[in-house]
């Protein structure tokens, strides 16, 4: 009688482990197409419509990160900056490893104002993006927020270095020549800028008060 009990009890634990292991893989096949859904929409600028399946993948496989991730780029997209960190901060205690989810976290500080948390969060992910030109933008930009201008020119410079075409970071750097009254290097990275990307409208705002000024 022992084995025909322990028998029967194996046998259904059995058949139960299969079934939750076939909906845990069903959940997460779901969530992988409504995640699709929601990259499409994303690509087509429709931040809403995107949210909407990032949220119901999530809901069918709590533990997507990747989701989570998502959900924070489009709330940036909208405009709901707290939104987008909570799901940034999500996606990293979901996967304490998201490198990804952790640089759009510093970038959502620095839109913050978060200067110094932005940086201290990207001082421990330079191994990772330590070829990454928009990484020394980023850190750049922060220092700038900071009036640590000298730093600033530095991590502006190295974003140049990694990609001559990075036309933020020659914006952000004459913005900074600019702040310290160097109008002629200020001058000089502008128009720089706008070789590279005629429509960047703050390299050409700056440009013309500068021109402003040496007509007074």
């Amino acid at each position: 009688m022992f084995n025909i009990r322990h028998s029967s009890f194996i046998i259904p634990t059995y058949f139960l482990f299969l079934l939750l292991f076939s909906c845990q893989n069903q959940n997460k096949e779901d969530a992988n197409i409504l995640f699709i859904k929601g990259v499409v929409e994303s690509k087509k600028h429709h931040d809403r419509q995107s949210i909407y399946y990032y949220k119901e993948a999530i809901k069918k496989y709590p533990e997507f990160a990747d989701a989570f991730n998502n959900l924070g780029n489009a709330y940036t997209q909208i405009g709901d900056l707290d939104s987008a960190k909570l799901y940034f901060q999500e996606a990293i205690k979901t996967e304490p490893n998201f490198a990804l989810a952790k640089f759009n976290l510093a970038d959502n500080y620095f839109q913050t104002a978060h200067y110094q948390e932005s940086i201290d969060l990207l001082v421990t992910l330079k191994n990772v993006y330590n070829d990454s030109s928009q990484y020394y933008l980023l850190l750049g930009n922060n220092q700038a927020g900071l009036f640590q201008y000298q730093e600033a020119k530095k991590k502006f410079k190295e974003a140049i270095n990694k990609n001559a075409k990075n036309a933020e970071a020659y914006t952000n750097r004459g913005f900074v020549f600019y702040q310290e009254n160097n109008f002629e290097e200020a001058q000089i990275n502008f128009e720089k800028a706008l070789l590279i990307n005629p429509k960047q409208s703050f390299a050409l705002n700056n440009l013309s008060l500068i021109f402003a000024q040496k007509q007074d």
